[in-house]
């Protein structure tokens, strides 16, 4: 329900000073990322140049209880963007025939940020005058005072006409279940988009965007799983077609091989207006089952089917194309891995099975591109196809898994699961710490002290609101220096950098094994009698004893220290502690600890 509206107009200079103060909010529930080009953002600012009239910005406003206003974005992200990027310095615009860089001295705030490092002058300049009369422009705004789901309907509404966006982002844009929900975080996860809530600033767009000509954001499409393994192209990427696959999979998780992966069926599940021929409601139904199963078990089951599978690329050296196909030969990538990913989802979940002969797997998976799934391009792409298909693979691969002795049957997987954390420590970094292990290098000795201090840090990291977890991964240096004192200390060339960050991943096996003799146990029991022993709540203790995990990543054993806020701040001897950035600070004074207490 929408409450009121308003207009005004606010100058580019204000627009500038509200992005600063991190007023501009996205909702990553309905909102696309950043996609526009360098082209379109320069004829953009052109026009605030030249005094054009620009189309309306629409803004839903918000007031939090200790009265601060933001805006929450539903129509103008990508002008926002434009703007403020012009401003920084990212791209120039042409003016009388010349390409020039916005006058960084034009604005107080540019030329402070300037002078503290944070914005870098480019050449050639544009005259001041010129910039003023950009930062004069009055960009037009209406504001609504709405519900969430008004908010989002009025989204949906506005992006179903033209060729704004495409149909899965027209799907998710207008959808607020528990089905849309979960391909959304996990599409998100494999992109490598992830962002710890829903909701979170402009200025944070750019890190969880795709790159584009000329524009280097934090996530390089070329880099993106899908685009290296040649499942889907870049184009596509763009459009969320990695968004379709994962639902397509994901409803036959929770509806069966009945379902048919189709476009039709994608909009029934997102849309309860629409029924099937039967006069069945899908996307009531999916959501009930899903309900039924938990979300959180299918997450977890589509998360480590699908690190198994990295598992097996990663050992046999292959992309996804050049195993299932060859390298100059493949049809229809995005139905193939849908019947190899379903294959293996089955034997490990349906089943209760786990891989027994890695070797053999990958021997019997060579090449099934060329014989099993030869004409999937030509076939009738039906429910019943699909399954055939699927069980066909099976029988292929199903020799060379036996019955798993745990509940959890894909416990060793955790590629996934790992790789998303170590994304969100580079936008979040309060959550989450990483330690190389727990003895020095120096003298041997188990440090005792930083069990402890992993421990009150993980206090201090959910001190940020109710529901909110915090991690410690242990196995991993956070610096290049680090990681060549833990090859030097054990005399070992064990780990890898991860990605585009300072994080090296080492494991704790060579720990263990000088340590402990090779016993993960007696390495456990070493960290749990130190937490058993630390002053903070009993419930506490508990749920970091019972969350103690020792996940596999790529052939290497990590440790993984986990703690989740309830309703209230916990406290580490008797007082609060939280993150600011990458310091521990113990909460001092009433007004503090009531500032705590104000979160939850």
């Amino acid at each position: 329900m929408v409450n009121s509206i308003s207009s005004k107009s606010d100058s580019v200079q204000v627009v500038y000073e509200n992005y600063l103060a991190n007023r501009y909010i996205v909702n990553r529930r309905y909102q696309r990322k950043l996609v526009w080009t360098q082209e379109e953002k320069k004829a953009f600012v052109d026009s605030l140049l030249n005094q054009y009239s620009v189309p309306l910005f629409l803004l839903a406003q918000n007031t939090d209880a200790e009265g601060s206003i933001s805006f929450e974005i539903i129509d103008g992200m990508q002008r926002l963007n434009a703007i403020v990027s012009f401003i920084e310095n990212e791209y120039s615009i042409l003016w009388e025939g010349k390409q020039y860089f916005f006058d960084l001295d034009t604005l107080a705030s540019t030329l402070n940020l300037k002078q503290s490092g944070k914005l870098q002058q480019n050449l050639p300049v544009l005259p001041k005058e010129i910039c003023m009369k950009i930062v004069s422009y009055q960009i037009p705004f209406s504001y609504i005072i709405a519900d969430q789901q008004s908010i989002e309907e009025i989204f949906r509404r506005i992006n179903s006409f033209g060729k704004q966006l495409s149909g899965q982002e027209i799907r998710q844009a207008g959808a607020v279940g528990v089905f849309s929900d979960m391909v959304r975080k996990i599409s998100s996860t494999i992109r490598g988009d992830v962002s710890v809530t829903d909701k979170l600033p402009l200025n944070d767009m750019k890190q969880i965007s795709l790159s584009n000509v000329h524009l280097k954001y934090g996530i390089e499409v070329g880099h993106i799983w899908w685009v290296k393994q040649h499942i889907v192209t870049p184009q596509n990427i763009r459009v969320s077609r990695d968004e379709e696959l994962i639902a397509w999979i994901l409803s036959y998780i929770v509806l069966g091989k009945k379902i048919a992966p189709s476009a039709k069926t994608l909009n029934r599940l997102y849309r309860y207006d629409l029924l099937d021929k039967e006069g069945n409601n899908q996307a009531a139904l999916v959501e009930s089952r899903i309900r039924e199963l938990g979300t959180e078990n299918i997450i977890s089951w589509f998360c480590k089917t699908f690190s198994v599978l990295l598992n097996i690329l990663h050992t046999s050296g292959r992309a996804f194309r050049t195993l299932i196909f060859t390298e100059d030969e493949a049809e229809g990538l995005v139905r193939s891995f849908q019947i190899v990913f379903l294959a293996l989802y089955e034997l490990l979940y349906k089943e209760h099975k786990q891989v027994s002969n890695m070797e053999e797997l990958i021997k019997h998976l060579d090449g099934i591109g060329m014989t099993i799934l030869k004409g999937i391009v030509k076939d009738a792409w039906t429910a019943d196809t699909r399954y055939n298909r699927i069980q066909a693979v099976k029988g292929v691969i199903s020799p060379y898994f036996k019955a798993s002795r745990g509940e959890d049957v894909a416990k060793d997987s955790w590629v996934l699961e790992i790789d998303n954390i170590m994304r969100l420590s580079t936008l979040e970094g309060s959550q989450y710490d990483f330690k190389v292990g727990f003895h020095s290098f120096t003298d041997s000795q188990f440090n005792t002290e930083l069990v402890k201090r992993c421990v009150r840090l993980l206090t201090a990291a959910v001190n940020k609101g109710p529901n909110t977890h915090g991690y410690v991964l242990v196995g991993i240096c956070e610096t290049k220096a680090s990681y060549d004192s833990f090859k030097s200390f054990y005399r070992t060339s064990v780990g890898s950098k991860y990605q585009n960050t300072d994080l090296y991943v080492t494991g704790i096996d060579e720990e263990v094994k000088r340590f402990y003799g090779g016993s993960y146990d007696n390495f456990q029991n070493a960290i749990i009698s130190i937490v058993k022993k630390e002053p903070i709540e009993d419930d506490v203790k508990h749920f970091i004893i019972t969350h103690l995990r020792f996940p596999k990543y790529y052939g290497v054993t990590l440790m993984m220290m986990e703690l989740q806020s309830g309703d209230s701040p916990v406290t580490y001897e008797d007082t609060y502690y939280e993150r600011q950035g990458n310091n521990v600070i113990k909460v001092e004074g009433v007004k503090g600890m009531k500032a705590v207490e104000a979160r939850f």
